[in-house]
């Protein structure tokens, strides 16, 4: 795999998110890869500034957090064909992401480097609500509406 342009994202509020971050930088550099380190969270969203500052797509994101934060990466890059590598590091839940101490492997950016991987092809789903009247109570939402959303 090409890696000229790689882009770290990691959770907000996790030190140890932003210490692995760090850690991927530099071994990324060593490499002579360009990389960006962004924070992502519930109120910090990277991608505008990352969209507007870098002329190219990334050809590899690397994420660093729980399944939210990659949601919310994929979210974002699900329209550019964008390789995810996500970890599971400072997250709860982690059905969507790799185990952390893969990190830690010696040589797992220079396999990627050199194609000894499989890329895993995922399916997003969009959905709407369209509630057919208003609700005045929002506790009524989930008590009298619920099988009608479902």
């Amino acid at each position: 795999m090409r890696l000229d342009l790689v882009w770290i994202i990691y959770r907000t509020n996790s030190q140890h998110a932003q210490e692995e971050s760090l850690c991927c930088y530099k071994a990324l550099g060593k490499l002579g890869v360009e990389v960006f380190l962004a924070k992502s969270g519930l109120s910090e969203n990277p991608f505008p500034k990352l969209f507007s500052t870098n002329k190219r797509m990334p050809d590899l994101v690397v994420v660093l957090g729980g399944d939210g934060t990659v949601l919310g990466a994929a979210r974002h890059l699900a329209i550019h064909n964008v390789p995810i590598l996500s970890f599971n590091i400072g997250g709860n839940l982690g059905f969507l992401t790799h185990d952390g101490r893969l990190l830690n492997s010696e040589d797992l950016w220079i396999r990627i480097k050199d194609d000894r991987f499989a890329i895993e092809k995922r399916m997003m789903l969009q959905g709407h609500i369209n509630l057919l009247t208003p609700i005045e109570d929002e506790k009524e939402l989930g008590k009298s509406n619920q099988d009608k959303i479902i």
